[in-house]
C-alpha cells in the first residue's frame, strides 16, 4: 500500500511538473507572440519609408526564399516524428528525427545568411532606409530564434542520450515543440506577407 501510493504520488508530482513547464511555455510564446506583432505593425509602417533604397518589389526575391522556407517548414514535420517516437520509447529514432530537425534549421540559417550577405553586398545595410532596417529586424530576431532552437535541440540531444526516453525527457521534447512549431508559423508569416507581397508592392 505504502509503495502504491509512493508510485501514484510521483505519477501526480511528474504530471503536474510538465503541466506547469507547457503552462510556463504556452505564456512565453504569447510574450513573444506580442513582439513579434510589434514587429510585423513596425515593418508595415515603414513600408513605403524607402529614401534612396530599394522598394520591397526590388529588395524581395520571392523565388530565392522558396528553398529555406522548404526547410524550415520540413523541420516541424520531422519535430514531429522526434517528439512522437520518443513517446513510443524508441530514443534512436528521436535521436535521428532531432539530428535531421537541427540540420534542416542549419541549412535554413546558412541561406538566410546569405541572402543578409547579399543584401549588403548590394548596399542595403541596416541604416540604408527605414523599411531596410524593419527588414533586418524582423527577419534577424526570427532567425535568432531558430539559432537558438538548435542550440535547445542540441541540449535535448544530449538528454536523450544519457537518460533515454525518460518522463523527463518526454515533457521537454513536449515543451520545446511548442516553441518551435511557433517558430515555423512566423516564418511562414514573414514568408506571406514580405516575400510574398513585396512582390506585388
Amino acid at each position: 500500500m505504502g509503495m502504491e501510493t509512493t508510485v501514484q504520488d510521483t505519477a501526480e508530482s511528474v504530471v503536474e511538473h510538465h503541466s506547469q513547464r507547457k503552462t510556463a511555455m504556452f505564456l512565453f510564446i504569447c510574450a513573444e507572440a506580442v513582439i513579434f506583432g510589434c514587429l510585423f505593425a513596425t515593418y508595415f509602417v515603414m513600408l513605403h519609408h524607402q529614401g534612396n533604397g530599394p522598394g520591397p518589389n526590388e529588395f524581395f526575391h520571392f523565388k530565392k526564399i522558396i528553398l529555406p522556407t522548404v526547410l524550415l517548414v520540413s523541420s516541424s514535420l520531422t519535430w514531429y516524428f522526434a517528439d512522437v517516437t520518443l513517446r513510443m520509447r524508441e530514443s534512436g529514432k528521436a535521436l535521428m528525427f532531432t539530428a535531421i530537425t537541427a540540420a534542416l534549421a542549419l541549412g535554413f540559417l546558412s541561406l538566410e545568411v546569405l541572402e543578409f550577405l547579399q543584401n549588403v553586398s548590394d548596399g542595403n545595410t541596416l541604416s540604408r532606409s527605414p523599411f531596410v532596417s524593419s527588414y533586418y529586424l524582423l527577419v534577424g530576431l526570427h532567425g535568432c530564434h531558430v539559432l537558438f532552437g538548435v542550440l535547445w535541440m542540441g541540449l535535448l540531444l544530449k538528454h536523450v542520450k544519457t537518460k533515454g526516453d525518460t518522463e523527463a525527457n518526454r515533457g521537454r521534447f513536449a515543451s520545446f515543440g511548442i516553441y518551435w512549431h511557433f517558430v515555423d508559423s512566423v516564418w511562414v508569416f514573414i514568408f506571406v506577407l514580405l516575400y510574398g507581397l513585396g512582390e506585388f508592392l
